[in-house]
């Protein structure tokens, strides 16, 4: 649709309405008509309106609180949503976007019920229990983080993303020999993976193994790694094995 077809929507919309003002579909098609047009301030001003007569009209509340969202108004936008499920529970639309509003502002424990809530909705979709997991990790509750990372895996074992965070809980677990499993993983299912090559040089350093760390992170720097770090950790490595001029 040209702008030239949206103003000529815009007009039939603002028409409509004046006529009918009780049809709500009418509202949130004009809403939606500003926002095609970046006049987001008219969509928010017309949705609030809207909810005036039809306070329960969820696609309008959505609508509304994308708008907040996009302006940086997260609390007005989280209020939208909230109203949305007192209405409709099962809504997921509006559940993802809480836990994503949630998350942004670290508030973890308002985050995790909404993850939560979609999972036990939709227990097979694996980005729900993935986005669950991290929640679970960013805020330190190790155990469940490791817990649906394992069940994600299970539906999808070759996820290196999943692999790598899942190496990571075991490794602030101190469980280092499980953190190499997933880790080596990782490389095994993208062999570019530079991260993963950085996070194996460390644990092998703690391991005390400097043959591997001169291995894996020879191959990091291949890929790019250039810091300090890198190299004082390789140097050690080299001098363990006897090898001092490296």
């Amino acid at each position: 649709e040209t702008r030239e077809d949206l103003y000529e929507m815009i007009k039939a919309y603002e028409q409509i309405v004046a006529i009918r003002p009780d049809l709500s579909w009418v509202h949130n098609k004009l809403a939606l008509a500003y926002i095609t047009l970046g006049r987001f301030d008219k969509a928010a001003a017309e949705l609030e309106s809207t909810l005036e007569i039809f306070p329960e009209f969820t696609r309008a509340l959505y609508n509304l609180g994308v708008i907040y969202e996009s302006q940086g108004k997260p609390k007005k936008a989280i209020e939208e949503f909230e109203k949305i499920l007192a209405v409709d529970p099962k809504n997921l639309d509006a559940r993802k976007k809480l836990g994503i509003l949630y998350a942004s502002r670290e508030n973890w424990e308002k985050a995790i019920e909404q993850y939560a809530a979609l999972v036990e909705q939709r227990p097979h979709m694996a980005n729900f229990r993935k986005a669950l997991a991290l929640l679970y990790f960013r805020s330190g509750q190790l155990e469940n983080a490791g817990e649906h990372f394992l069940e994600a895996i299970a539906g999808d074992p070759e996820d290196a993303t999943t692999h790598y965070l899942l190496g990571a809980v075991y490794q602030e677990k101190g469980d280092l020999d499980k953190a190499l499993e997933h880790f080596i993983h990782v490389t095994d299912i993208d062999d570019e993976a530079l991260k993963a090559y950085l996070k194996l040089g460390l644990l092998y350093g703690e391991k005390n193994m400097p043959g591997m760390v001169i291995s894996v992170l020879k191959k990091a720097i291949a890929l790019g790694a250039k810091s300090e770090a890198v190299y004082l950790l390789l140097g050690t490595a080299n001098h363990q094995q006897g090898d001092s001029e490296k």
